[in-house]
């Protein structure tokens, strides 16, 4: 069994947990990160190394800081906002300040939009995309949707939208704006 030999653009800053990393033909490095068992690659939009380990450290930081506060590490797919939406529903259902159609948003979620769009990154769900939904579920089904259910539909991607702006205020205001706030 031959093992590759580790590039000369290839750091390991923290033992099985961060590496960093050039690719062939860029002067920009990249980092892989773990968290949850899972690795993580991001770019650390630096071309010098110093402050590429330390872009590479902070995106390892932020990634653990969001893990601890149930927030995904990844929020680029549309099944990560659609799960902290469901979240966000099934407990306002509990404290008694949910609606009733939040049932019908959720089971819609989980049955037709996370199987049909649940990988695509959310910033590539336009026009196009929700029309080859539509028309996929009404090729699968047979039928054409009802005016009522597609509405209700349309509501229920609202609220994975909503979510998704709730979690970019989230990520990119800067911290200042929250302790402002206390």
């Amino acid at each position: 069994m031959c093992m590759s030999n580790k590039k000369e653009s290839t750091h390991q800053l923290i033992h099985r947990n961060l590496t960093l990393y050039q690719r062939e033909h860029s002067a920009v490095w990249q980092c892989r990160y773990k968290v949850d068992n899972k690795w993580i690659r991001a770019t650390t939009k630096e071309t010098q190394f110093d402050l590429a380990v330390n872009k590479a450290k902070e995106l390892l930081v932020e990634a653990e800081i969001r893990k601890r506060s149930g927030i995904p590490v990844v929020t680029k797919r549309f099944k990560d906002i659609a799960i902290l939406a469901i979240d966000r529903m099934e407990r306002a259902i509990k404290g008694g300040l949910g609606k009733s159609i939040y049932k019908d948003y959720i089971r819609i979620i989980n049955e037709h939009f996370i199987p049909s769009l649940g990988q695509r990154l959310i910033t590539n769900i336009d026009y196009d995309a929700l029309q080859q939904y539509y028309d996929d579920r009404e090729a699968k089904y047979g039928l054409a949707l009802s005016n009522s259910n597609r509405k209700t539909q349309n509501a229920a991607f609202n609220r994975v939208f909503d979510e998704a702006i709730v979690i970019y205020k989230m990520l990119y205001l800067p911290i200042s704006r929250f302790l402002s706030l206390s």
